[in-house]
């Protein structure tokens, strides 16, 4: 069964996969997909999600003509 639902209903990928990187269970999370399409999209949400929290982490790093 795809684990993208919550204890508050439905999770859009990129939600749940927030959700799969904090706890640290990536491999776990993408591990629960039987579809191949599903698993894509997932794995693509844990690429988006890392690159975006990299990227905030990195903000005060970059000078002010680039923010």
């Amino acid at each position: 069964m795809e684990h993208i639902y919550g204890d508050d209903g439905f999770y859009t990928f990129k939600d749940a996969a927030a959700e799969a990187i904090a706890e640290g269970r990536v491999d776990e999370w993408l591990d629960s997909f039987t579809n191949y399409d599903d698993y894509q999209e997932a794995s693509d949400a844990i690429d988006e999600v890392n690159t975006e929290w990299y990227n905030d982490a990195h903000m005060d790093d970059l000078p002010n003509e680039y923010k």
